[in-house]
């Protein structure tokens, strides 16, 4: 496990989800009821409850729920998580150059979506679940060419058409924004005081996955 994402829920129809990868290849989802989770320490008592391996905790700060989560983990449990706001800056431009991004929340969804793009070379790396769900939610979300750059429509405005929240798809976007930068300067073990350690992987990425293993055995047979 190389990377977790955690779109939180405090109460509410929404749900708090978990998503993580191994490296380009994602895990199936958690949800849980946003009832479930109505204050900072349940959420944190998820997310350590799933980690494995010391893996990067990216939490989505941006609604005012994730910062106390962050804090809990940071207190508690010695997990420097990645706080993600997406009203930050966004950096670069897209492949084709053409744009610039108008925050970080769109330039993450738009890198993600260039990433899933089957057409580039060597075709898209990332394996996703079998979920109608995920691709629900990473297919509804609309950009808006502005003068600031790419816009990604509010999630309110996603809800309004999917009818609840893309909490799944949010959550998995999370994971992959930090996921290879975790995976290039190590990531946080508990009991580091928040500090970063590579670490020791062996083996190839099919070794290390039997899933990815029966996959390419399938593919080549």
């Amino acid at each position: 496990m190389t990377a977790m994402g955690v779109d939180v829920a405090q109460g509410g129809s929404d749900k708090t989800c978990l998503a993580w990868r191994h490296d380009w290849w994602f895990a199936p989802i958690v949800l849980v009821p946003g009832a479930a989770t109505p204050n900072p320490s349940d959420a944190a008592a998820l997310v350590v409850k799933h980690r494995r391996n010391g893996c990067a905790v990216i939490v989505d700060c941006g609604g005012g729920y994730g910062g106390g989560v962050a804090e809990q983990l940071q207190t508690h449990n010695a997990i420097a998580s990645v706080r993600y706001k997406g009203s930050a800056a966004g950096i670069g431009r897209t492949k084709c150059r053409t744009y610039a991004y108008a925050n970080r929340r769109a330039m993450t969804w738009w890198r993600f979506r260039e990433a899933l793009d089957p057409d580039q070379q060597g075709g898209s790396p990332i394996g996703l679940p079998n979920d109608p769900r995920i691709r629900a939610d990473l297919a509804a979300p609309r950009f808006t060419d502005t003068p600031r750059g790419l816009l990604l429509e509010d999630k309110e405005e996603i809800k309004k058409r999917l009818g609840r929240s893309p909490d799944a798809g949010d959550a998995i976007v999370l994971a992959w924004s930090e996921g290879q930068d975790a995976i290039r300067r190590g990531v946080s073990r508990p009991g580091a005081a928040g500090g970063w350690v590579r670490p020791e992987v062996r083996g190839s990425m099919a070794e290390r996955n039997p899933v990815i293993a029966k996959r390419r055995a399938h593919r080549y047979t």
